[in-house]
């Protein structure tokens, strides 16, 4: 699940993919979250 911001308490899976490019593209974001948004 999402642990912060617009889409916390998400699952990944439902969030919109749009969003999930963006916080890709954020330098400051969390390995492990990186990873699972890459899948």
């Amino acid at each position: 699940t999402m642990p912060f911001g617009k889409h916390k308490g998400s699952l990944l899976s439902d969030m919109p993919r749009d969003y999930k490019e963006w916080l890709l593209k954020q330098g400051d974001i969390d390995p492990y979250l990186r990873k699972a948004l890459s899948v």
